[in-house]
């Protein structure tokens, strides 16, 4: 029984199309793990504390990542613990917490955020559960949520 030349050809751009579509899905998910994996370190070059789920398959951690730690996935909270993170900082933070999609909460200790920079990083990121502790020039902790 002899396979015909078209069905051949048919089969043959089948192919094609089907290995340029998985080219694309994989270079998409490679493209948002590097922008999720450059915020993760932003965060920690502003001073941030990452908490989160550490899981990571062994197949991604082979193709896409050396850093075995945590994946920027799987962040679920970022602490700033002391004065280190200011009003200046807000932006780049904001615009890092947005790429994290499991990010739920933020909380900051004794930073030098003011009242209006914690009202701009809340109307900023609506969405996330902002907890703000100053002990600074204060004899009482004040707690703002």
């Amino acid at each position: 029984m002899a396979i015909s030349r078209k069905w051949i050809r048919l089969s043959l751009r089948t192919l094609l199309l089907v290995t340029t579509v998985a080219c694309f899905v994989l270079g998409h998910r490679a493209y948002v793990h590097q922008l999720q994996r450059d915020a993760l370190q932003s965060i920690l070059k502003l001073g941030g504390h990452i908490q989160g789920d550490a899981a990571q398959s062994s197949v991604m951690r082979f193709f896409v990542s050396r850093d075995h730690t945590i994946q920027a996935r799987n962040v679920t909270s970022v602490a700033f613990l002391g004065p280190e993170f200011e009003d200046s900082d807000i932006g780049e933070f904001s615009r890092c917490a947005l790429i994290l999609p499991r990010l739920e909460r933020v909380m900051m200790t004794d930073t030098m955020v003011t009242t209006d920079g914690e009202r701009l990083l809340r109307n900023k990121l609506p969405n996330l559960e902002i907890k703000v502790i100053n002990l600074i020039d204060q004899q009482k902790p004040t707690v703002t949520y």
